[in-house]
């Protein structure tokens, strides 16, 4: 069996392999907290989310989208060149900063099937 793989895509560009709890809390703060002085309206508009990414070299690959609007999105993919989707996105709206760090940490331990059922649960309220 292969061993999985997860990276995390910085806000504002730059990825970190297997990154650790304070690298996952630290890019959820610039997603959450847009007070960086040289930013402006725009820049937070054109770089709107972090993501991090869980699968093998053969696939799948599971996507997980946290933006600043606080919607979290959950992408499942054939492989890592996203060239076919397994299932709809899943999005859920409002969701607090604690909540998207212990999704992406459910994805960064591959508790895939706990991660889906957060979004189907909050879907149906």
């Amino acid at each position: 069996m292969e061993a999985p793989w997860f990276i995390l895509s910085h806000r504002y560009g730059g990825d970190t392999s297997d990154p650790t709890a304070k690298e996952l809390s630290a890019a959820l703060d610039e997603v959450y907290e847009e007070n960086h002085p040289s930013m402006t309206r725009a820049d937070y508009e054109e770089h709107p989310s972090a993501y991090v990414r869980y699968g093998t070299d053969t696939g799948p690959m599971y996507v997980l989208y946290i933006g600043r609007s606080k919607a979290a999105t959950l992408e499942q993919w054939a492989d890592q060149d996203y060239g076919e989707e397994l299932s709809e996105p899943l999005t859920i709206e409002n969701v607090s900063r604690d909540q998207a760090l212990d999704m992406w940490k459910k994805l960064q331990s591959g508790q895939i099937e706990a991660l889906c059922s957060d979004f189907n649960l909050q879907g149906k309220r």
